[in-house]
């Protein structure tokens, strides 16, 4: 498994349903965020953290302090992968 940093502008958490902004890193809202900003299309990812990432699967991937985010396949243990889609701007 090869973890893939996101590539992103927004990321939105299913299980929360948190909207984030990811440059600067912050949450900007929730569901109803979703069809106000200006991206074509949302991408389904399970995400986990860079230091998860590390530490679970003994990768090197950097770890930087806020939107510290990488897609990861289903080999990844569940407890540490969280379902979200990801959008870029238009």
């Amino acid at each position: 498994m090869k973890a893939q940093p996101i590539n992103a502008d927004y990321i939105f958490f299913l299980d929360d349903l948190e909207l984030y902004q990811l440059d600067p890193y912050k949450l900007i809202g929730g569901a109803e965020m979703i069809s106000k900003l200006n991206v074509k299309t949302w991408t389904r990812v399970n995400v986990a953290t860079g230091e998860d990432v590390n530490e679970l699967v003994k990768a090197n991937v950097p770890v930087m302090q806020k939107g510290n985010w990488f897609a990861v396949g289903g080999s990844f243990p569940k407890d540490h992968a969280y379902p979200a889609i990801i959008g870029t701007k238009v």
